[in-house]
Order: C-alpha cells, then sequence, then structure tokens
C-alpha cells in the first residue's frame, strides 16, 4: 500500500468513527477513555457499588482521602466517611475530613450495567474549601457593614434634619444636603439587602406574569414628568427562577432609565416580545437621556471591576446577575433617539414552565 493509500485510509477510518460512532463498537477503547477520564480529573472519584462499597479510586481521591487504593478496595463507604449518606442523584451533600480541615461537594451519578440495570454510583468529590471561607466572609461582612451603615446613617439623617430646620440659608442648604446624601446611602445598603436575599438564594421555579411586573414598575413613574411607551403582550407568563429575579431586572432598568435621565423631554420605551425564532422571550428598555460609559459596560461585561473600569450603578450589576441566574444574555446599544438601548434576552426552554403552549402569546397592545 502507498503513504498516499495509507493517509486515505486513516482519514476514511477517521471519519468513519465519527461518522458512525465506531467507539460504540471498540470496548476497550470506551474502557480505556473511561478509566483515563476519570483518573486525569481534577475532583476525586470514588465508585462504590449497589452496597456502597469501594470497588475503584482515582489517584485526587487517593491523595487527598490519605488512601491506599490496595487496603480501601472493598471498605463500605460509611467507614471512611462517617455520618455521610450518600446522596440521590442530582443532589450534592458537604462533608468535611479531618486531613487539611477540607470541605467537599458530593454529587452521585449512576452506574449501569450492560442490561441498564444500576449495580452502583460515581461519587465525585470537588473542593469547595475556598468558595465556603469566601461566602462565610462576605456573608458576615455585608451583615457588618449593613447593620453598622444603616445605624449611623440613621444618626445622621435625624441629625443633620435637626440642623435643617433650625439653620437659615445658606446653612441650611448645607443641612439638606448632608441629610439627602445619607438618604442616598441608607437607600442603597437597602437595596444591597434585597440583592443579596433574592440574586444569591437558592430557589425553586416559579411562574410569573413579566407583563405585570413591567406594568408595576412603570405605573410608580407615571406622574415623574417623563414620558414612558410601552408595546406589552396582554400577558405573558414565565417559569423563573425566582419572582424577584424577574422583578429587579425589569425595577432597575426602569428606575435607571428614568432617574439618570436628564433630557428636557426624558422619554423611556419598554417593549416585551417573543423572538422569531420561538425560543427567547426579548425584554427591551430604551431611552434619551446620557449613554452609560463604556467603562462602566466594560466593567458588567468583563464581569469584573478594576480601577480603570468600573460601575458606578448597582443597577447595572443587579441586571447583569439577575440575567445570569436566568440564563439569559444582556447586550446594550445605542438607541434611536440618542440614549441607550438595554436588551435582556431569556431563553424560553428555562423560563417557560411545563404544560404552557409557547406559541399562544396574545396579540401587542402598544402605549397601554
Amino acid at each position: 500500500m502507498t503513504p498516499y493509500a495509507v493517509s486515505v485510509s486513516g482519514i476514511a477510518f477517521g471519519y468513519a468513527l465519527i461518522r458512525y460512532d465506531l467507539f460504540e463498537f471498540v470496548p476497550a477503547t470506551r474502557a480505556l477513555g473511561r478509566d483515563a477520564v476519570i483518573d486525569n480529573m481534577l475532583d476525586a472519584v470514588l465508585i462504590v457499588d449497589s452496597h456502597h462499597r469501594i470497588v475503584e479510586t482515582n489517584p485526587i481521591a487517593e491523595r487527598v482521602f490519605d488512601l491506599d487504593r490496595e487496603e480501601v478496595l472493598g471498605t463500605p463507604l460509611d467507614i471512611l466517611f462517617e455520618d455521610v449518606s450518600v446522596p440521590s442523584p442530582g443532589e450534592t451533600v458537604e462533608l468535611t475530613v479531618s486531613r487539611g480541615n477540607r470541605t467537599f461537594e458530593m454529587t452521585a451519578s449512576p452506574l449501569a450495567d450492560w442490561r441498564d440495570r444500576t449495580v452502583g454510583q460515581v461519587l465525585v468529590f470537588r473542593d469547595v474549601t475556598e468558595r465556603t471561607l469566601r461566602e462565610q466572609r462576605l456573608s458576615v461582612l455585608n451583615r457588618v457593614l449593613r447593620h453598622n451603615l444603616r445605624n449611623q446613617l440613621t444618626i445622621v439623617q435625624g441629625q443633620a434634619e435637626v440642623l435643617a430646620e433650625r439653620l437659615t440659608m445658606p446653612e441650611r442648604q448645607l443641612a439638606e444636603d448632608i441629610q439627602q446624601a445619607a438618604t442616598t446611602l441608607v437607600n442603597v445598603g437597602q437595596k444591597a439587602r434585597i440583592i443579596d436575599q433574592v440574586v444569591d438564594t437558592k430557589t425553586t421555579l416559579v411562574e410569573v406574569d413579566a407583563v405585570e411586573i413591567i406594568d408595576s414598575a412603570v405605573a410608580e413613574y407615571r406622574e415623574s414628568g417623563v414620558t414612558i411607551r410601552t408595546d406589552l403582550p396582554d400577558e405573558l407568563v414565565l417559569t423563573s427562577a425566582h419572582t424577584g429575579l424577574v422583578d429587579l431586572i425589569v425595577e432597575n432598568l426602569v428606575e435607571n432609565a428614568i432617574e439618570h435621565n436628564d433630557s428636557e423631554d426624558p422619554l423611556v420605551e419598554v417593549t416585551l416580545r417573543q423572538a422569531d425564532d420561538g425560543r427567547q422571550a426579548v425584554l427591551v428598555v430604551a431611552d434619551n437621556g446620557p449613554v452609560i460609559p463604556d467603562a462602566e459596560l466594560a466593567a458588567i461585561d468583563a464581569a469584573v471591576e478594576t480601577p480603570l473600569q468600573h460601575s458606578s450603578s448597582l443597577g447595572l450589576w443587579t441586571v447583569s446577575w439577575c440575567v445570569k441566574r436566568l440564563g439569559g444574555r444582556l447586550t446594550f446599544e445605542t438607541s434611536e433617539h440618542g440614549g441607550n438601548r438595554i436588551e435582556v434576552s431569556m431563553p424560553i426552554e428555562s423560563v417557560w414552565g411545563p404544560g404552557i403552549d409557547r406559541s399562544d402569546i396574545s396579540p401587542s397592545r402598544a402605549d397601554r
């Protein structure tokens, strides 16, 4: 066979492996592949039989749990880890081991034989020590800062109010400025508490009507002197990870568009629709106010703040976090009015509940 023929044969065989999944017909390759994956995983792996006896380990598990593979095979799992039960598939449990006082998140996946009978489980242990400590630090710092700031700023508010009543201009204006600044900081603290409760809370799926949420958010500003135009369906029910996520997205986008709009004739447009592909729910908030600085958008896009790239708007961060929790996408553009056009696209597969006809969307209604 010529080198050319060998080359062609190799290409043809490689194509056959991919096109016709010939790995399925090579048990040794499949077994070697599985072994290689387990051995090279960065997480610790233990395989147990139906009686929860250890039948296989990977090198990471042997190192972090200080195991001798030959000695541990056949050992019941509860001897290795006391008071720890194997989680159901899809569930996780956390355990702390004595060596190094590390915390691991354990997940279990069923292991089936060729007849599709469950004969054991694959247990994966992910080291979450740093994540757990970071969450604890943030929890303590958030609680202490919010409590102390709220108490001290309440005092500042009260004293500034007293001074404003007793003083005359121009000193009164100074006291009123102090009072306003303190009030703003108190409101930021309250908003941060709400964000922490909603965004970082594990939640279950619930149905929400996005139209009702938008109507409620817009109603607060109907008397603000801002022209608000809406183009919404009569109803658009979403299955969100949490009612508060959709609320926070809408409230912060509408609030930012209105409160930061310094135009002589401020305008805000809010639209909600189903995308043409039938798989996306699209919310758009557009205005004619000042364009959001590129540095702020860069910080949101990079999901990290630096001295040169940072966002002064807690609202934008809130929207970004909520959209990510919903599995959506957030984009910023310049509106046709010269201001901002912010679009939130949420995948319908993750937001629509079972049994809802996704094609049954009511005709839109303009300027309600």
